[in-house]
């Protein structure tokens, strides 16, 4: 486990969810990233989905990152 300040920085996108920690200075210490199905809305346009599928990608990538950590 890092003994120091950790920055985590979260992307997620319609088709992933990337996380990443950085250091102090910026440089990248681990970078995941958990791909998921997108939903497809029928609403013309729009690309929607289940807050559910975001929450359990971003568990799974902060889970991995911490075990990578120790």
């Amino acid at each position: 486990m890092y003994n120091r300040d950790i920055i985590l920085s979260v992307d997620n996108g319609t088709q992933s969810l990337i996380s990443m920690l950085f250091d102090s200075a910026g440089n990248l210490l681990i970078k995941e990233k958990v791909e998921f199905i997108p939903y497809f809305s029928e609403q013309p346009d729009w690309t929607e989905q289940y807050l559910q599928i975001f929450w359990n990608a971003l568990r799974a990538a902060c889970n991995k990152q911490r075990l990578e950590a120790n």
